[in-house]
């Protein structure tokens, strides 16, 4: 796997912690970022790689820096 792809899926995991962390639904985090449910969970299987406007909202969404989203990465 290479390193994008894996970049993707810790970014993966980190969403979910972090919208865990908050007892959110997958549903509650899609209508807050305007995507449909199928999206959030792309996201957090790794799927798919948000936009840097996506990213961004996701930060302010949970309150947090964009570094801090990434952490780990």
């Amino acid at each position: 796997m290479d390193t994008g792809k894996k970049a993707v899926r810790k970014l993966g995991k980190r969403v979910k912690q972090l919208r865990e962390a908050k007892r959110w639904t997958q549903g509650h985090l899609a209508a807050a970022l305007g995507v449909e449910q199928s999206y959030i969970s792309g996201i957090e299987r790794g799927e798919y790689s948000p936009s840097f406007p996506r990213l961004a909202r996701l930060a302010e969404i949970f309150d947090i820096s964009i570094s801090e989203l990434c952490q780990g990465i």
